[in-house]
């Protein structure tokens, strides 16, 4: 239901808005600025000190409460105590990478040198295991299989895996379904499992395998004759996959990221990777935005092993040599990026009236399809699949439809080669002649879904904008899918000014009382929100949007950068 405040008037996105009351504060929430604790109140935290400051004594499980981690570890194990031949077999995104570079540097660490790591060729074999690698690398004479980021599908592969006497263990988060490959499965979304730890990565899950592990080697007198590795100094490259695979931060998710972004310069590849681009800030925002773009640049338009090599790498000048690679490969693909996004931008506006768009051009690269499905879904708020080439496809989802669920249905009913994924996210693979039958098939399962209101976390005037109150709102970060920037709701304020920035970018003026705010819509001109603002001067504005500052002669001005407005 909407709120209230709206008195009536539709927003121009056609969209409610919501925000819950507030009856009391926590006691625990005493010397906090009020509309903080307001804030994590409405985000359903009930010790907000913890929240804010949180730990792994209070948000870290017993690993062994996740299906398979007992028969996980205790086969690892086996393999350490053997000298058997680990390889770690990852994926070429952000989260294979951390999470292969976990595993691997907890092998150093503990000065087990029988290890190796393998990433697919992206263009050549494709998403997760495959029959071949998996057939060369036993041949090669490894015995354990560690799966990271992947493989709970893998059906094919890691049979043949079990045929060929490889012992096989998959880390994984991707949606499962009701059976699961040979094998050992650790898997959160495991269909027995509770759900109670869906929202962890494979970078999280990496984590709680080794602390597991290191558990019980420590129990077996492992490092009576050598040092415990501390295992805090991998909580940068576990930070960086958690905001990099945009999993909920929450809970131990929350911990990991709170407690690691100060721990990301102890990895010398990261470190080398935050002097290549210039950046020194250590955030959720450079992690999703500058750190895990230059990884991701490898695994989509070159040499996929590189993510993982700069995480892995303890020589600085090799560290120095693999980053500077990343950031030049990452200008290369906003480049590509620019032109595949701009095509599908096109094909996408002859679909304005489809629940679900289905773009597909055979020239689109594998490697920025996921990067143009984003970016569609953010500018038509719906969910987006892109096929490029090889009928290969990447999905991004709208909150209230789960994509993973329905592009393994997909599969189920032969519409899709394969696929899967998570509630925001998916891959696949589909042939040419069956992607019209696919579209419908989405369209159908939307068909009558009700989308969840945007969620307010402040009813605030102009009055109430100060920059403290934006600095304020930093004691809630990290930020990032599941802890949001706070949303406001301007309610009350006129519409005093609007114009337009290099024929392209909006800006505006709102006021009540004596107090003004900024409004700025980037590329907001041909937009709803951006032509609603230039014209309606005058009137009465509500608008939701999240806040920041901008600083001109030395003065601080509050800004709103609104996602939704109500003309009153």
């Amino acid at each position: 239901m909407g709120a209230p405040f709206l008195e009536g008037a539709a927003s121009v996105r056609g969209k409610q808005w919501d925000i819950a009351p507030v009856s009391s504060l926590p006691t625990d929430a005493a010397g906090l600025p009020p509309m903080v604790a307001e804030i994590a109140v409405r985000r359903g935290v009930s010790s907000v000190a913890s929240w804010l400051k949180p730990s792994f004594q209070q948000f870290m499980p017993d690993p062994f409460v996740l299906k398979g981690m007992e028969e996980a570890v205790d086969l690892c194990r086996k393999a350490l105590r053997d000298g058997k031949r680990i390889v770690v077999f990852g994926d070429y995104d952000v989260d294979g990478a951390t999470s292969s570079a976990v595993l691997c540097r907890y092998f150093r660490m503990i000065g087990y040198d029988n290890w190796s790591f393998y990433i697919p060729d992206r263009m050549k074999e494709g998403y997760g295991p495959n029959a071949d690698a998996i057939r060369k690398l036993r041949e090669a004479g490894h015995d354990l299989l560690i799966v990271a980021d992947s493989g709970t599908t893998a059906f094919g592969p890691l049979t043949v895996a079990a045929e060929i006497g490889f012992e096989t263990i998959v880390i994984d988060h991707h949606q499962a379904e009701e059976m699961l490959p040979p094998g050992i499965v650790v898997n959160p979304k495991r269909l027995d499992e509770t759900g109670e730890f869906s929202y962890l990565c494979t970078a999280g899950l990496a984590f709680l395998f080794i602390v597991a592990l290191n558990r019980l080697l420590r129990s077996e007198g492992y490092f009576t004759d050598t040092t415990e590795p501390d295992l805090s100094s991998l909580l940068g490259i576990v930070a960086l996959g958690t905001v990099a695979d945009v999993v909920p931060l929450v809970g131990l998710n929350r911990a990991y990221v709170k407690l690691g972004l100060s721990r990301i310069p102890d990895n010398p590849g990261l470190r080398a990777l935050l002097a290549a681009t210039d950046v020194s800030e250590l955030s959720a925002k450079t992690c999703g935005f500058v750190l895990g773009p230059c990884i991701n640049a490898a695994g989509r338009i070159d040499n996929t092993r590189l993510g993982t090599e700069l995480l892995l790498a303890d020589d600085q000048d090799q560290a120095r040599s693999v980053a500077e690679r990343l950031t030049e490969l990452n200008g290369e693909r906003r480049e590509m990026q620019d032109v595949v996004v701009a095509d599908a931008m096109m094909l996408a506006k002859e679909q304005r009236e489809s629940g679900v768009l289905v773009v597909y051009n055979p020239a689109y690269h594998p490697g920025l399809i996921g990067l143009a499905a984003a970016r569609l879904k953010d500018a038509f708020d719906r969910p987006v699949v892109v096929i490029g080439q090889d009928g290969k496809g990447s999905a991004r989802s709208v909150e209230g439809f789960d994509i993973g669920k329905a592009i393994l249905g997909a599969v189920a009913a032969g519409l899709l080669a394969k696929g899967g994924g998570h509630a925001m996210a998916g891959g696949l693979t589909i042939e040419e002649a069956k992607i019209p039958a696919f579209a419908e098939y989405l369209s159908n399962l939307i068909h009558g879904l009700i989308r969840p209101p945007l969620p307010a976390d402040l009813l605030v005037s102009c009055e109430a904008l100060t920059p403290g109150l934006v600095d304020d709102l930093q004691l809630l970060a990290p930020f990032g899918a599941g802890n949001h920037e706070p949303r406001v709701i301007l309610h009350g304020a006129r519409l005093i000014d609007s114009f337009t920035i290099k024929d392209k970018h909006v800006k505006a003026r709102m006021r009540s009382g004596e107090a003004e705010v900024e409004v700025i819509v980037w590329n907001g001109v041909g937009q709803v929100i951006g032509d609603a603002l230039l014209s309606a001067v005058g009137r009465r504005v509500d608008l939701y949007g999240k806040l920041g500052t901008n600083v001109y002669r030395g003065i601080t001005r509050v800004v709103i950068f609104p996602e939704d407005l109500a003309l009153m």
